[in-house]
C-alpha cells in the first residue's frame, strides 16, 4: 500500500536545534524522503498528527503547507493510477516535483537530452539532440504519451524514409534513441510497461554496409599522390596514412594528438571512445608525416590542425566533427584522383 506522511529527520537539524521537515513516501516496499525546506524544534513538532503544535508563533501558516503537500502527493498517486504508471516511492516522488506536465513526452524527452548534456556526454547529446529535432518535425508538439503509439512511430518512419531519405540503418540508429527514451520513462515510473509503444513496432531491417578495403598498391598510390602543400586534401591523406601507420588509430585520437604523446619512440594515449590505453610504436613513416607540422613542437598542444588549444568539451567536439566532415570530403576528392 503506498502511503505520504510528513516526519522530522533528526540528524537534519540547523545551529538552531531545529530539525528539517520531510515527506516520506512508501510504496512497494520502499521509501524515499522529499524536503520541505522547512524546520522546527522537535519539541514544537507533534509526530502523532504529523502537524507543527499550537505554541509555534507559525503554527497555521507552517500547517497549511503542510496539508497542501500531502494533498499534492495523493492527487499525485491518483493520477499515476488512474493511468496506469508503475508507483514506486521514487516514482512517486518524480511525479510529485515534476507534476502532471510530465504526461507529455517532450517534457521528458527534454529534460532527459539536457541530462545528457550535463553528464559530458557531448557525442550522445548532439546525434540525441538532432534525432529529436527530426522527431519533433514529424508528430509535433505537444505529444501526450498516449499519443506515442505504433500509429505514431510508423508515420515517424515513412516521413525518414519518404520526406528526409534515410536509409534503414539511419532509421534504425534514430528510432533506437526514441526507444532508449521510452525505456528510461518506464523505468522512472512516467509510463508504465505495456505503455511503450516499441513493444510492439518492429523495426526497419537495414543491409549490413559493405566496407571496400584499399588494396596495398591503392594506398602506396595514395602516399606518392601529388597534392598542393598544406591544402586539405594533403592534411586529409597526412592524418588517413598516419591511422593506418598507428595501427588503425580513429580519427577522434588522431586529430587530439598532442606532442606530450609522444617519448621519442612511441605514442602513448588514453583512446577518447574506450578509455584503453594505447602504446603504438613510432617508424620512420610516422616520423615522416609528424615532421611536416613541427619542427617546433613547443609551438602547439596538438599535432594536426584542427585544434590549436584547449576548449570546452562541447566546443571541442563541434570543431572536431565540422573537421571530421572536410577530411572525409577531401579524402573522396583524393580517392578519384
Amino acid at each position: 500500500m503506498a502511503t505520504v506522511s510528513v516526519v522530522q529527520l533528526p540528524h537534519k537539524s540547523n545551529s538552531k536545534g531545529e530539525v528539517g521537515l520531510y515527506l516520506r513516501f512508501e510504496a512497494g516496499g520502499s521509501r524515499v524522503y522529499s524536503s520541505l525546506s522547512r524546520s522546527v524544534l522537535p519539541s514544537r513538532w507533534n509526530s502523532r498528527t504529523g502537524q507543527v503544535r499550537s505554541s509555534h508563533r507559525h503554527a497555521s501558516d507552517l500547517n497549511e503547507e503542510i496539508v497542501k503537500a500531502v494533498d499534492k502527493a495523493h492527487k499525485c498517486l491518483f493520477e499515476m493510477e488512474r493511468t496506469g504508471a508503475v508507483v514506486t516511492a521514487k516514482s512517486w516522488k518524480v511525479r510529485y516535483h515534476d507534476g502532471p506536465s510530465r504526461q507529455d513526452f517532450w517534457v521528458w524527452a527534454d529534460k532527459w537530452v539536457a541530462e545528457k548534456r550535463k553528464r559530458q556526454q557531448i557525442y550522445y547529446w548532439r546525434r540525441a539532440r538532432s534525432i529529436l529535432l527530426k522527431f519533433e518535425a514529424s508528430l509535433g508538439r505537444p505529444l501526450p504519451w498516449p499519443n506515442l503509439n505504433l500509429a505514431s512511430l510508423r508515420k515517424w518512419d515513412l516521413y525518414m524514409e519518404s520526406e528526409r531519405k534515410n536509409v534503414a540503418s539511419t532509421r534504425v540508429v534514430a528510432h533506437n534513441i526514441i526507444k532508449t527514451i521510452a525505456n528510461d520513462a518506464v523505468r522512472e515510473g512516467i509510463i508504465d510497461h505495456g505503455n511503450n509503444p516499441y513493444l510492439r513496432f518492429r523495426l526497419p531491417k537495414a543491409k549490413p554496409a559493405k566496407r571496400v578495403k584499399l588494396t596495398l598498391e591503392q594506398f602506396r598510390n595514395l602516399l606518392v599522390l601529388t597534392l598542393e602543400p598544406g591544402s586539405m586534401e594533403d592534411i586529409a591523406r597526412d592524418m588517413f596514412a598516419f591511422s593506418v601507420f598507428a595501427r588503425g588509430l580513429r580519427f577522434g585520437d588522431v586529430v587530439r594528438l598532442r606532442w606530450s604523446d609522444f617519448d621519442g619512440d612511441r605514442i602513448n594515449l588514453t583512446a577518447s571512445k574506450t578509455g584503453d590505453h594505447l602504446s603504438i610504436p613510432v617508424d620512420d613513416n610516422i616520423m615522416q608525416i609528424i615532421n611536416k607540422y613541427g619542427p617546433d613542437k613547443s609551438s602547439a598542444f596538438f599535432v594536426f590542425p584542427a585544434l590549436k588549444e584547449e576548449l570546452p568539451p562541447e566546443m571541442e567536439i563541434a570543431i572536431v566533427s565540422s573537421f571530421n566532415a572536410r577530411i572525409n570530403k577531401a579524402l573522396k576528392t583524393i580517392g578519384a584522383k
